[in-house]
């Protein structure tokens, strides 16, 4: 008598768990309002420039910066940001359920939305501005190559200090951070370098070059998605159902220069 085997069971698999210190911990999300940051937005940005002294009183006034007084609104600088959607996918057959479709669709968008936002905030690749390598009409960064990673990290903290003066945000892969492990400290679910200089730890980061920016803000919608009826996502060729998850996303920072620092891993 042949030997009856049950099918396998259906349990739950292991969450997903977010990676700490990413990209988000270190931005003031704001509310999504009405959602018309969806179509980008402007700012006029506090100056970039150092400020300056004078040595007594009886100098000369054309000695000092701004007097005499010749102002030009045209010469305002305005800072910039412009919005991009990322979304997560789930594909099954036509038996499938819609509602698990969708939801499998939201958990591949949350699992890996960070992650992208992080890559294309590098990059550049949904032609948004800001970015990270000058790209899309925005300022190339400036750049140097240090020796060794600790010295990378000291560079850059110097780069935010010099092109910007305010605290600002430190960006670098997770395999840098690791190499970093004696120059970073946790702190209320953040990261910060020891002198105080908020770190987002990237999962979409690259490794051998370490970013600095100023502070940055962001706004990110609520999930949207494809449809709410199941016929909308069936693909009559091959009887499957496809879901799509999506977000918009803006990250934003002052229209100060980028630093940007190599080294060999």
């Amino acid at each position: 008598m042949p030997t009856l085997v049950a099918p396998a069971a259906l349990v739950v698999g292991a969450p997903r768990i977010p990676f700490p210190f990413g990209l988000y911990s270190a931005i003031n999300m704001r509310p999504e309002g009405d959602g018309r940051w969806q179509t980008g937005v402007t700012w006029e940005p506090d100056t970039c420039e150092p400020i300056a002294g004078i040595g007594d009183a009886w100098c000369s006034p054309d000695a000092i910066t701004g007097i005499p007084k010749d102002l030009d609104m045209n010469g305002v600088e305005v800072g910039r940001a412009t919005a991009f959607t990322v979304y997560g996918h789930y594909t099954c057959s036509a038996m499938g359920s819609w509602n698990e479709a969708q939801d499998r669709a939201t958990r591949h968008l949350n699992a890996r939305e960070e992650a992208t936002v992080e890559a294309t905030l590098w990059s550049g690749g949904l032609g948004n501005v800001p970015n990270f390598l000058g790209v899309n009409g925005y300022p190339a960064p400036v750049t140097a190559a240090a020796a060794d990673v600790e010295h990378a990290l000291a560079d850059v903290e110097a780069g935010i200090a010099q092109t910007y003066g305010s605290l600002g945000v430190i960006h670098m892969s997770r395999e840098t951070a690791s190499l970093l492990k004696n120059r970073l400290t946790p702190r209320g679910g953040r990261m910060f370098t020891l002198i105080g200089t908020p770190v987002a730890i990237g999962a979409g980061y690259p490794q051998g070059v370490i970013i600095g920016t100023p502070a940055m803000f962001g706004y990110r919608s609520e999930v949207f998605t494809s449809s709410n009826r199941q016929g909308d996502l069936l693909d009559r060729t091959n009887n499957d159902l496809t879901a799509v998850a999506e977000r918009t996303v803006l990250i934003g920072f002052d229209p100060c220069p980028v630093i940007k620092v190599t080294f060999t891993p």
